[in-house]
């Protein structure tokens, strides 16, 4: 398996792998570009939802201090 991965990197030639690994190096650094959007993105929506929960907790316990006993009760 070695000796077979070999034989193929010999076969290239010169310009061949300049062109490969020049493909492979922009595609990384693409990959890596989108991966680093995705997670801003992620961690933006997080927040939001942390935020939307944090609103909804304070409504509700606003709800709760300003009814009297008997209605929180029922």
């Amino acid at each position: 398996m070695f000796e077979l991965a070999t034989k193929t990197v010999v076969n290239f030639s010169n310009k061949q792998l300049e062109e490969f690994t020049t493909s492979m190096i922009t595609t990384i650094i693409f990959v890596s570009f989108l991966v680093s959007l995705g997670t801003i993105a992620l961690v933006k929506l997080i927040k939001n939802l942390f935020k939307k929960i944090q609103k909804t907790n304070k409504s509700i316990t606003c709800e709760c201090n300003n009814n009297s006993v008997a209605q929180v009760e029922q």
